[in-house]
């Protein structure tokens, strides 16, 4: 029997696209940051509009 494995996704809401796993809540917020920055760099490099975070 093989042991199962769990995969968290994390999205940033407001960066559509921006997204990230991990097979822990501490590895999934570690590579949503960096998804995160990288998405913004991306965004930034190609001249697309970077929205402000929405108001919750």
């Amino acid at each position: 029997m093989q042991p199962y494995s769990i995969n968290l996704e994390i999205a940033v809401k407001d960066l559509p696209g921006c997204m990230s796993v991990g097979e822990t809540l501490w590895e999934a917020m570690e590579n949503i940051q960096e998804a995160r920055e990288l998405w913004i760099e991306t965004a930034y490099e190609c001249g697309d509009e970077i929205p402000l975070p929405a108001k919750s």
